[in-house]
Formats: structure tokens, sequence, C-alpha cells
């Protein structure tokens, strides 16, 4: 209860970003804040209500990040976040996401975990034809898993040895594709 989880995502100045929580328990209590590379809050939603709904356009470039608050009851909740390239992640939830990645370029999910809990996750893209290589790291970037060969998706596991904030790195070495991202953390 009052636990903050924090999703960072990388953006460029000009990007369209949109985000939407829900969660399971309608009595739990909720607070959801977009903002910038300095934490400056761009736009929140404290109404409390599931969904939560925040949109803006980037005006500055850098690493953004969506806050979430549960100040009463215990839920499960839901983050999808889209922008036109980067996302990332937090604990305890599943997060579904959605991009489009050029040729070589690296996209970073990061989330914060605790010694002992289980990470599942599962990258699903649209041409089975794309090469596309998975490495989950801990929170010393060192790698814990990494599928190297999914045709059109793959999947990474591991239990976290130590707490800190672990990351799963998504790279396509082929032509543009688009691709979703599911993590899993408990």
């Amino acid at each position: 209860m009052g636990r903050w989880q924090v999703f960072e995502f990388d953006v460029t100045a000009g990007e369209q970003i949109s985000a939407e929580i829900s969660w399971t328990d309608p009595n739990a209590d909720v607070r959801v804040f977009l903002r910038d590379e300095n934490r400056t809050p761009i736009t929140n939603d404290t109404s409390g209500g599931s969904p939560a709904r925040l949109s803006a356009v980037a005006e500055t470039s850098g690493t953004w990040s969506i806050g979430v608050s549960i100040k009463s009851g215990a839920t499960d909740y839901d983050v999808v976040v889209n922008t036109t390239s980067d996302f990332e992640p937090g604990a305890d939830f599943e997060f579904d996401s959605f991009g489009s990645s050029t040729s070589g370029s690296w996209q970073v999910f990061k989330f914060d975990v605790v010694a002992g809990e289980q990470i599942d996750a599962e990258v699903v893209w649209d041409n089975p034809m794309s090469e596309v290589r998975l490495f989950l790291r801990d929170e010393t970037n060192s790698p814990q898993d990494k599928n190297l060969v999914g045709l059109g998706s793959g999947t990474l596991s591991a239990i976290a040895g130590s707490s800190g904030k672990w990351s799963v790195a998504v790279r396509v070495l082929t032509d543009s594709t688009n691709y979703s991202i599911s993590i899993n953390t408990d």
C-alpha cells in the first residue's frame, strides 16, 4: 500500500505519448502521473477510477516516466504505453506495449524486482521472418536469460537472485517490425 512503481520510456521531442492504466479492484485508490525527463509532472489522473488515460506530445527528448501509486487496497494493474518508438516498465504487474523498431536498434524495458521474484517475458512480432534478439538482464546489466532464435515470438524467464532494476532488451536485426511485449513479475 502506498508503493510507487515507475515506468520509464525514451521519447524524442514531438512524439505522441499515450498511456492507459487499468486495475482489477474498483475500490482501490490509484494515482497516475506522466512525467518528463526532469520528473516534472506533465499530466496526471488522480480521480482513482479505472482506467486512467494519459496523453501528451513530448516537448523535450529524454527518459520520461509514468508513476503509479496505489493509495489504498491492493490490486493488480496493467500499464499500456504507446509512443512512436520506445517505452519501458515496473514490478508486480503485467506490462503490455506495442512498438516499431527499425533494423539494428535496441529498445530496453526496465522494471523493478525483489530477490526471489519469478520474471516471465514474452515478445511477439508481426513478421516471423524478422530476426529479433531478446536479453533479460539483472541490475548490473548481466544477462540472466536470452533468446537468439525465435521466429515470430520469444520468451525469457528467470528467478531474480537480487533486487533492483532489471531489464529486457529487444534488438531487431533485420527489417523494421512491429512487436508487443508482455512482462510479468510476482
